[in-house]
């Protein structure tokens, strides 16, 4: 008799799987039995949990709470009752051990990990490993459009593009109070051909008139496909324009934590552009690579590095990355007292 405990991360990604079936396979040959202990699972991460679960095999004994589906982790009276549900006997409400009305709560409740991984984990739910990446009651309670950005103001800028398949964005944040202002997106028209392309020239006119307008202190921007023009523009603006690759999943985990850190305490405003706003919405919150867990964090939760994705198919996200950079952007110039100079920045200080 042999225990396989946490199943759910048992995947093909670093091999684990390949474990879990030699083992399975030793007890075959020994006329053993083996006892698979889970949480719920990602579908997408093809779990041994998962494939287990799901074998249809006559000679294996599923045996779960079926959750149902709790439509707002801010009903705290719909979770409560689900949680007992989930835990039964063991609940201490019902002569358990576990504090299902402290702690667990807390947990449920708690924004650090992402809302998909604590429905998983908590309620049993198997739900795909992604979470709003900003819900549209905050981002409207954000709004302000009732102010311009004035010529000659301090500014920071975000950058995202590509060339062909996606949108570009450039988005400025007011460092005097952080507020987002839409520059300019381009997007693919909806019945262009494979010939279409950005106008890498409008692109760069537009960025070289903002860099005219207003005071920029930084411009923190993706080099993925236009690192060419990054260099014309760092080579213009020296000290202004730093690279900023989205793929590096340490740094984007960091600027997302903040930006989302910064939107919930209110620090985060914007201008209410439809564009940005509808970026925004179509964004979610996905696993990255795995990272080590932070002093304090349960280790079986916060174990991947989150980074943005699309909602699904053809639904743009480049203005809501701009927005994160340029938000970042912004903090880095506070940080180094560049609020104020207009530029400046020394490129060995951004990490």
């Amino acid at each position: 008799m042999a225990t396989i405990t946490e199943s759910h991360l048992f995947t093909l990604q670093g091999g684990f799987r390949r474990v879990a079936g030699a083992v399975k396979r030793n007890i075959a040959g020994m006329d053993g039995r083996w006892l698979e202990l889970t949480n719920a699972w990602d579908p997408i991460e093809g779990s041994e949990a998962q494939v287990t679960a799901e074998s249809g095999n006559p000679r294996v004994l599923v045996d779960t709470v079926e959750p149902h589906r709790v439509e707002s982790l801010d009903d705290d009276e719909a979770v409560y009752r689900e949680l007992l549900r989930q835990y039964g006997d063991s609940a201490r409400e019902r002569g358990g051990w576990v504090n299902v009305r402290g702690r667990i709560m807390h947990e449920v409740r708690s924004t650090i990990h992402l809302e998909s991984d604590r429905r998983r984990f908590f309620l049993n739910e198997i739900v795909v490993g992604q979470s709003t990446f900003v819900s549209p009651e905050r981002w409207a309670a954000a709004a302000r459009p009732d102010e311009t950005l004035e010529p000659g103001t301090p500014i920071a800028l975000g950058f995202d593009g590509s060339k062909k398949r996606d949108a570009t964005s450039l988005v400025a944040s007011r460092l005097s109070d952080r507020r987002l202002y839409m520059i300019r997106t381009w997007e693919r028209p909806a019945d262009a051909g494979d010939e279409w392309r950005i106008p890498t020239a409008e692109v760069d006119a537009v960025v070289r008139d903002v860099f005219a307008a207003y005071r920029v202190a930084v411009m923190l921007a993706d080099p993925f496909r236009w690192q060419d023009y990054l260099d014309l523009w760092a080579a213009e603006f020296p000290g202004r324009v730093l690279e900023f690759p989205t793929n590096q999943e340490i740094r984007m985990d960091a600027a997302l934590e903040r930006f989302s850190t910064a939107l919930a305490n209110g620090d985060v405003t914007h201008d209410d552009d439809p564009t940005l706003g509808r970026h925004i919405r179509n964004a979610v919150l996905v696993k990255g690579g795995r990272r080590k867990s932070r002093p304090g964090e349960d280790e079986t939760l916060a174990t991947h590095y989150l980074k943005l994705a699309k909602r699904g198919p053809s639904m743009w996200i480049d203005a809501a990355v701009a927005a994160v950079l340029a938000h970042a952007a912004g903090s880095h110039a506070i940080e180094h007292g560049l609020a104020d100079q207009g530029g400046a920045a020394p490129w060995a200080v951004f990490v």
